[in-house]
């Protein structure tokens, strides 16, 4: 799949006041909140914050491109173009992105089990 370049203006279309599919977003934000699931597995195997949280990340960022190729267009394409312009990566922010911004492993592990805010106006 290819992803639109950073530096393509936003295009107002007949879609920009739709809101984003709901029931696509509700079963999204409840697979993330079940990473919490796999967490407290890795925690009672006794696995280190770091560990738990490179697993965690991955699993996030692999639902969020799973849910993004679900996404139907012309939201999918604005939901890309924001995720690139803020993180960098198409599908959010990986552990190099949140290690440099300052994030412990267990600020990683609370975020990726945490879906983000719903956006309005894309």
């Amino acid at each position: 799949m290819s992803y639109p370049p950073l530096n393509v203006p936003a295009m107002k279309t007949p879609y920009d006041s739709l809101p984003p599919d709901t029931g696509l977003r509700a079963e999204y934000e409840q697979e993330v909140r079940g990473l919490a699931k796999l967490v407290e597995q890795m925690r009672i195997k006794g696995a280190t914050s770091e560990t738990i949280a490179r697993a965690v990340s991955g699993a996030r960022l692999a639902l969020s491109r799973r849910y993004k190729d679900a996404t139907p267009e012309p939201m999918r394409g604005r939901i890309i173009a924001r995720t690139l312009a803020v993180y960098g990566n198409p599908d959010g922010p990986d552990l190099e992105y949140l290690r440099n911004k300052g994030k412990s492993w267990e600020d990683i592990i609370a975020s990726a089990i945490r879906p983000g805010p719903i956006l309005t106006g894309l």
